[in-house]
This record gives structure tokens, sequence and C-alpha cells, in this order.
């Protein structure tokens, strides 16, 4: 899972792997590697999160997006509790069309969420930072930042 954040004139992308990241050839390109760390969640307790995700449902097995907001913080709240965690608070502070390809042909809708979640369970919570939340994982929505 990836995500990017553009801050002022700085771009970060946070990747998050089961395996090692190759960080070799990384100043080839023009980059420079900033910091690693490995993230588990080591005991149960309040954490803050930021995501940005597709919150949708399906009908005639098409996904829509939820265009009412008290719908989406229903559909985050209920993605949280799959993983035995508790929404405490959550803003929406985000939205804007994510394009799945570079010609901008195919888009979708997403909704970013920043907020305080309480985790229940350690292996779950944990779980849920190595597989992210939602759909659309495989195009950078769903990897969930927690502090």
């Amino acid at each position: 899972l990836y995500k990017i954040i553009m801050k002022s004139d700085e771009i970060f992308i946070y990747i998050q792997s089961k395996t090692p990241f190759n960080i070799n050839n990384i100043d080839k390109y023009g980059l420079i590697f900033v910091k690693s760390f490995e993230f588990n969640i080591s005991s149960e307790g309040i954490y803050t999160f930021d995501i940005q995700t597709f919150p949708c449902k399906t009908i005639n097995d098409k996904r829509l997006y939820l265009t009412d907001i008290q719908q989406r913080y229903n559909w985050l709240q209920k993605q949280f509790k799959k993983f035995n965690i508790d929404l405490l608070e959550c803003t929406e502070y985000s939205m804007k069309k994510f394009y799945l390809d570079k010609d901008k042909v195919k888009e979708i809708p997403s909704s970013s969420f920043r907020g305080k979640i309480y985790i229940n369970d350690i292996n779950l919570g944990n779980q849920l930072l190595q597989n992210g939340l939602g759909r659309f994982k495989n195009y950078g929505l769903g990897l969930i930042l927690i502090k």
C-alpha cells in the first residue's frame, strides 16, 4: 500500500509493505530516503488516524460513492468495527476525484478522514495496518496512518 502526501513543495510517499523496501537505487531517481520504520500496534488504546478511501455501497454489482456525509461516517465506523476498533471522533477534511489512469478517463471520488480511534484488539489492529481499509487499495486508497 502507498499514499502520496504533498506538503508545500515537498512530496512524501508512505509505503507500507510486508517485505522490506529496497532503497539501494532510490537516489538514481532524484529521491531522498528519509526514514524507515516498522510499526506494530503494541497495546490497546486511543490512536489518531488519517486515511483516504472510497466510502461506497454496492447496488446491482456497481459500487456507488456515498454522497451523504452521515452515510460516509457510518460506513467508516462499520469498516473499523470489522477490526474491533471504535471510532471515537472523525472529520472528513477532503473530498476529491481520484484518477485510476493517467488519461483521467476513469475517476472515482474519494474522501479523506482523520480522527481518533480506540483499538480493542492488538492483532486485529495490526491486520488493519497490513491490509488497509475499504476498496481500491491497489490504487493507493485505504492506507491508514496511525499514530
